[in-house]
């Protein structure tokens, strides 16, 4: 087999014709498809961790003020339960203090009543005494 020049310069130039026509029209647009898609996938995977960043950020916040309102209503609510505490001492006080003053007042009229009692009864002794003589004295007189 011999090999014939101007077959090996025309196969040569078709094989260069060739090259530069699957180049411009083949390799280049696909490779700038794949670049294109690869951009494409890259900025979607950055908006997806920048989301989950973002995710993660207001979960965070979320549960920072979920716990806030927690300490803030078990605050008021400690608050609540001590002014309760408290006015229901203060109550108690009220009414202690009222009943001791019941309890002075009653006091003091039982006193007076015994007093008046006591000045009745003092006041009737000699009364008593004098119809005691007097039915001594019958008695006598009727047994003599």
């Amino acid at each position: 087999m011999q090999i014939d020049p101007s077959t090996l310069i025309w196969t040569i130039i078709n094989f260069l014709l060739l090259m530069v026509l699957l180049n411009r029209f083949l390799f280049k647009p696909l490779t700038k498809f794949m670049q294109e898609r690869q951009r494409r996938i890259d900025a979607g995977l950055q908006a997806g961790r920048e989301s989950a960043a973002r995710l993660e950020d207001t979960q965070k916040a979320f549960l920072e003020q979920q716990q806030a309102q927690r300490i803030t209503a078990q605050r008021q609510t400690e608050d609540a339960l001590r002014g309760a505490r408290d006015m229901n001492r203060r109550q108690r006080e009220e009414h202690d203090t009222a009943l001791r003053g019941q309890r002075e007042a009653a006091l003091a009229i039982l006193r007076e009543e015994q007093e008046q009692i006591t000045q009745e009864l003092y006041g009737d002794i000699p009364r008593m005494i004098d119809q005691l003589n007097d039915r001594i004295n019958s008695q006598s007189a009727a047994g003599s």
